[in-house]
């Protein structure tokens, strides 16, 4: 008969340590790490701890986090919420049941997302570079700007007077996740097809892009919805976050709704 392999867990901090020392220490006897590698991971806190541990390893870990008046839990591997390496998604329809993911060219479903198994909708803004041209005039245009500039005493164009620097601005991007089967996809502001908003199609996608994610909420009733996603839609009166990078929302949006099951499982405890 096979053994079984031990359950393995990942542990997440939801709080921000006051005495940074005492948990530097703490968690290099605890984990049998370096301390510089203790003390990286004290300062990323409130986050996830890398690595998979064992039961007992957890238990002397949360038992120590307790003791430092620090909010953290164990979640077994298989119960953990990834959201890595989403599956870029350019054409949808929304039916009855929950949404139709399809391929762009021959129009067939590639994945089903049934509504009441979409865990998490995290939406937000992403960073979009500067674009930076180098610029020469060319041909008798050339020739004029250099004999003026020499005229009053300047030489050629330094390369900084020939940049063209035009200002990125943040686009729209959100993610989805499934439960059961566990599927990750990613919505971007201009890759997506507004043909399903109908008569509701505005003129630029950075006007029906947050149009579809409050249908999609609506639909997603039982969904987990991040401040940003709630600040999209309209329900709090702020702006959405601007993330640097995709990596970040992703971060932002497990970090979130660990804390939400962390509160809903102290809850049912306490009742």
């Amino acid at each position: 008969m096979p053994t079984m392999s031990p359950v393995k867990y990942r542990l997440v901090v939801f709080g921000k340590p006051e005495a940074t020392e005492q948990v530097r220490d703490f968690l290099a006897k605890s984990l049998g790490i370096h301390p510089l590698d203790a003390l990286r991971l004290t300062a990323h806190m409130p986050g996830i701890l890398p690595g998979l541990f064992d039961a007992q390893t957890c238990k002397k870990v949360l038992d120590g986090f307790f003791e430092l008046k620090i909010p953290a839990e164990a979640r077994s591997a298989d119960t953990f919420p990834d959201l890595s390496r989403p599956r870029s998604v350019q054409d949808l329809t929304l039916t009855g049941g929950g949404i139709n993911i399809r391929d762009n060219v021959r129009k067939q479903t590639l994945h089903f997302l049934p509504w009441n198994r979409i865990g998490l909708i995290a939406a937000g803004r992403i960073q979009v570079p500067d674009t930076v041209i180098d610029y020469d005039p060319p041909g008798i245009t050339r020739n004029v700007v250099y004999g003026v500039r020499r005229m009053l005493g300047g030489g050629s164009l330094n390369r900084k007077e020939r940049t063209v620097r035009s200002p990125g601005f943040p686009r729209g991007e959100a993610i989805l996740w499934r439960r059961e089967p566990h599927g990750v996809f990613r919505l971007s502001e201009d890759k997506l097809r507004y043909d399903i908003l109908g008569e509701h199609r505005a003129e630029t996608a950075a006007e029906n892009f947050p149009r579809l994610i409050k249908w999609l909420a609506v639909g997603a009733e039982t969904a987990f919805l991040t401040d940003s996603t709630r600040a999209y839609i309209g329900e709090t009166g702020t702006e959405p976050e601007i993330f640097p990078d995709e990596e970040s929302l992703i971060e932002s949006a497990t970090m979130q709704l660990l804390k939400s099951w962390y509160r809903q499982d102290r809850e049912k405890a306490g009742s």
